[in-house]
């Protein structure tokens, strides 16, 4: 792997093969312990993807414990949650039914409504506005539905009271 000007590594997928894994440490991937947490929203954009070979659109939230509330699991090390990350994505699929869609996008309105902004407007400034915006949120578990052996980190949010 060569160093760029940039600091990234550029590298071809045949480099990536004869790398030498012994001396890379092994890194798990781990989810936020269910709880309630302060997050501040690191990237906020739009973006656009491919799944199963279709074009499907996505808004996407990236974001850092800043504060924790609370910790269900007892044995938590609160001071190393700090700083973890959670994304959340909320996807528009072009190809369904126009209720489909605006649904989809109602989705993303009640994201950012429940999260303590102004969902009105033009939908990509709402989206990118975020970014910097700090709100709390619950961090639930959730089994995947085809392997019960999987559990997903799933943000929950409180609708503001009216």
């Amino acid at each position: 792997m060569v160093d760029d000007a940039s600091g990234m590594a550029g590298f071809s997928l045949a480099d990536l093969a004869d790398v030498d894994v012994s001396g890379i440490e092994e890194v798990r991937y781990s989810t936020l312990p269910a709880g309630a947490y302060g997050f501040e929203i690191t990237e906020a954009d739009l973006g656009e993807d491919e799944k199963d070979g279709n074009r499907r659109f996505y808004a996407k939230f990236d974001m850092k414990v800043v504060e924790v509330k609370a910790v269900i699991d007892p044995n938590a090390d609160k001071e190393s949650i700090v700083g973890k990350n959670h994304s959340e994505r909320f996807f528009v699929d072009p190809s369904k039914t126009e209720d489909e869609v605006k649904a989809a996008i109602g989705r993303i309105r009640a994201f950012i409504t429940d999260i303590g902004m102004n969902s009105a407007g033009q939908l990509g400034d709402i989206v990118r506005n975020a970014k910097g915006h700090i709100f709390v949120g619950k961090i639930v578990k959730q089994k995947d539905k085809d392997d019960k052996s999987i559990e997903y980190a799933r943000l929950r949010l409180d609708p503001p009271k009216k």
